[in-house]
């Protein structure tokens, strides 16, 4: 709806100025200024609100200075504020702005009359040049007989005020078009800076939206870049006095075409910046002339090649935009200059200079133009070779393109047919191997995704991101050498910090899953500080703070990661997880219901709360949440192997036993399923059978520490307490932070008769997991063989409180309750 309250001042004629009216002297309301540039104005400016469109406007005499503040602001708020009203936005905003464009609502009688007055007042005050200037602005606003007559009277009265115009100068000429380059550029570059901050507010998952709102400023940019231009092109043509109406509107053709071209080129150009500062690696100091050569002369012909071959609707609405904004800047630019020179024209009549006898040369005037045409056309000619092998084949770009779009959007068989189109046009670009190659990883395709990693490394063997792709299929083969000395090469490179982070992520990944967690934290800070969007180093960060007994420093991370995905899932159960182990109960509830609440069912999510409700003894929702993990991710070894370790401490060994037959199908982490195997005979009370599989894990992979922690438990319940104590000290020198470790360790100790050792070791696996119910019964019983009776009680009614059924607890169960008795 329009609010009509506000439109009938816009519909009837504007008022007459006070400052008219006989007796007063006509000036500035603002500055009190009096010259030719007075006007009597009206500015419309609209503003929107969804369903209400108000319309309004600004009424009165400024100068120059003044009017044009209030038109540029005008303009600015109808382009950013007008158009969201529906329908009225988008029949008064282009109104608005076509008005504004013209210099708002200038009525020609009033105006006229204003400058007649103030050109009689000047006079008085015996200044005849200024009022002579004054009438020539009154001719320009209204032929009128009366205007011409005072005129006339003065130039005989003043004809040393007649001055000879000079010979045209091409330097008017070079300034105007050189603006209009400039004006052009910083059209695109603010429209790209300001794209790019609103992508930082809002993110990248709303790119439609982000299209949609990028667009408000353009149109207000454009429109702002007209009228600079056109008071540029008027300047041009008042300095040199031109006459000649087709030169003039070829110069303003010109100007207008170079500004429309400097749109697209001032985007990529920002594009271009943003890749510099971020790293983009030249190999000499002349291939980043040719390539800021390349770029800045042929990039808006690349931009818009490829926003007419993505064949995206975002890119067909920006294209539009262009196109109504080129017609408006080649609108503004011929009328402000045909209305300049039919004023020169009048004037010069006006002067009695109707018959020239020798024509004023304008050899000067072509030449400038002709000359800069064809000096950027040689700009571009001599960059030319760089930027066809900058850009690639149009077509090949338009492939990528679909490809990108598809990709984000989850159509994986889409993207790669897009993919695969864009190597057959362009089969020696780097780019849409690698593309292929994330596509095919994400597909499970290892294979193929290593072959088109391999191809896009031969073309280039100095680009990162085919690299760490095989860094990362290499990782989930668990081929831990080669992923290591993939990421490595991957940071030699020195690459954008965003494949920087990446890598440093990977070598982080590496040290984690090897118990290393000092390593770890030290490469996962590294990628967080080069890539703050990258939430998954964020959660590992903070997990392996968690896993290093640094309560603190994990919810300080997790908190961090909540401020950048607030709705997501997982970093709220890592911190009910870490508030568990702090103790504090209020905490850990709130953050479980929190992640409950949110119903985040990505893996990490999955697994993390149901390793809370584990925690808490919770078995049943535990359980519930591992079997969705399993149903949503098939493929994940993880989600396999983590449900059946539950099932086996829930006595549930049939149904583990099952799960790990589509892991060792698979054979992407046979040692991992050959653990939890022998996890599942320790629960069956088969010890013989556990270390079997222990042992065929660790000839997989003789660094696991995970290997050596379950030998020692299971060579310690077979009375080999010598080899259990090795087996601990091993898991001990390869992770350090593992609670379990410690605590069979301090089983070991104690029966060897290092009572005291023991006691060290228990109390160590306390500080890791205060609420490890094991770890709490051989300090108890520590205690006890030290004679201290009251420590001893409290260890153990701990571990009777902590303590839940499963295989060899329940004998320390009763055990801690015959102990516990000899403490009263």
């Amino acid at each position: 709806m329009s609010d009509d309250n506000f439109t009938s001042g816009l519909d009837a004629a504007p008022p007459q100025s006070s400052a008219a009216d006989p007796g007063n002297v006509p000036a500035c309301e603002i500055c009190g200024r009096q010259d030719e540039t007075l006007r009597l104005v009206v500015l419309p400016y609209i503003v929107s609100l969804l369903v209400v469109t108000f319309r309004r406007a600004w009424t009165g005499v400024w100068c120059s200075r003044h009017r044009n503040e209030r038109r540029v602001l005008a303009g600015l708020i109808t382009a950013l504020a007008g158009w969201v009203g529906i329908p009225w936005g988008f029949v008064y905003t282009p109104m608005a702005l076509i008005s504004l464009a013209k210099g708002g609502d200038q009525p020609a009688d009033e105006n006229a009359r204003l400058l007649q007055q103030l050109a009689e007042d000047t006079l008085e005050t015996g200044d005849p040049n200024a009022a002579i200037r004054i009438l020539e602005e009154a001719l320009k606003l209204k032929e009128d007989a009366a205007i011409r007559m005072q005129l006339q009277e003065l130039y005989s009265r003043y004809p040393l005020s007649i001055t000879e115009p000079p010979p045209i100068s091409p330097w008017p000429f070079v300034f105007g078009l050189g603006a209009s380059i400039i004006i052009g550029l910083s059209i695109g570059l603010l429209d790209h800076f300001i794209t790019v901050l609103m992508g930082l507010v809002l993110g990248v998952e709303v790119n439609f939206i982000l299209a949609i709102l990028s667009w408000v400023p353009l149109v207000a940019l454009i429109f702002l870049g007209g009228l600079i231009l056109s008071e540029v092109l008027q300047w041009a043509i008042e300095k040199t006095r031109l006459q000649e109406m087709m030169l003039s509107l070829v110069f303003a053709a010109v100007a207008a075409l170079i500004t429309f071209y400097g749109i697209p080129q001032g985007q990529l150009f920002g594009d271009y910046l943003g890749a510099v500062f971020g790293g983009l690696q030249f190999d000499s100091f002349i291939d980043f002339i040719l390539t800021t050569g390349a770029v800045f002369t042929q990039g808006g012909l690349w931009y818009l090649l490829d926003s007419i071959q993505s064949g995206l609707l975002t890119d067909w609405i920006y294209l539009l935009i262009l196109i109504v904004g080129g017609v408006y800047l080649l609108w503004i630019s011929l009328s402000s200059v045909r209305e300049t020179v039919h004023w020169l024209v009048r004037l010069d009549l006006m002067q009695g200079e109707t018959a020239i006898e020798e024509e004023k040369p304008t050899l000067n005037a072509w030449g400038s133009i002709v000359g800069i045409v064809v000096g950027l056309i040689l700009l571009a000619t001599l960059f030319g070779g760089r930027g066809v092998a900058l850009r690639g084949n149009p077509e090949a770009v338009a492939h990528i393109e679909r490809g990108d779009f598809l990709f984000a959007e989850g159509d994986l068989d889409g993207a790669a047919v897009e993919f695969q189109n864009a190597i057959l046009s362009a089969p020696h670009l780097p780019g849409p191997h690698a593309s292929l190659g994330w596509v095919l990883y994400s597909m499970g395709d290892l294979e193929g995704a290593v072959s088109e990693f391999e191809e896009a490394r031969r073309i280039d063997s100095t680009w990162a991101d085919p690299v760490l792709g095989l860094a990362y299929i290499y990782l989930g083969q668990n081929e831990i050498d080669a992923a290591r000395r993939e990421f490595e090469a991957a940071l030699a490179l020195k690459p954008e910090p965003y494949l920087m982070a990446q890598a440093n992520y990977g070598l982080g990944n590496l040290a984690f899953d090897e118990g290393d967690l000092a390593s770890a934290a030290f490469y996962y800070q590294p990628a967080i500080l080069q890539d703050w969007e990258l939430q998954a180093a964020h959660m590992d960060l903070a997990l392996t703070y968690f896993n290093m007994a640094e309560g603190d420093k994990a919810v300080e991370k997790a908190n961090d990661l909540i401020a950048l995905a607030p709705d997501w899932g997982a970093p709220h159960a890592l911190l009910a997880m870490a508030y568990h182990q702090l103790d504090d109960a209020t905490l850990e509830e709130r953050e479980l219901a929190w992640a409950e609440d949110l119903g985040s069912e990505d893996l990490y999510s999955l697994l993390l709360l149901a390793s809370a409700h584990w925690d808490r003894i919770e078995f049943a929702q535990a359980e519930e949440l591992l079997k969705k993990a399993v149903e949503y991710y098939p493929q994940s070894d993880q989600a396999a192997l983590s449900l059946s370790t539950a099932y086996a401490g829930m006595q549930k060994y049939d149904r583990a036993l099952g799960l790990l037959d589509p892991v060792f199908a698979r054979d992407t982490d046979p040692a991992g399923g050959h653990l939890v195997k022998g996890y599942i005979f320790r629960q069956r009370q088969d010890l013989d059978q556990a270390l079997a599989e222990i042992n065929i894990a660790k000839d997989l992979n003789p660094d696991d520490w995970t290997a050596y922690r379950d030998m020692s438990f299971v060579y310690f319940h077979q009375g080999a307490l010598q080899e259990a104590l090795a087996a601990a000290e091993k898991a001990e020198e390869l992770n350090p932070y593992d609670s379990a470790v410690f605590t069979y360790k301090a089983f070991a100790q104690r029966s060897l008769g290092d009572v005291e050792g023991a006691l060290q070791s228990a109390q160590t696996a306390i500080e890791l997991s205060p609420k490890y119910d094991l770890a709490h019964f051989i300090l108890g019983a520590c205690y006890l063989d030290q004679g201290e009776h009251m420590r001893s009680s409290e260890a153990l009614r701990m571990f009777l409180s902590l303590a839940w059924d499963r295989a060899y607890v329940r004998e320390y169960i009763a055990q801690a309750e015959a102990f516990f008795a000899q403490t009263q």
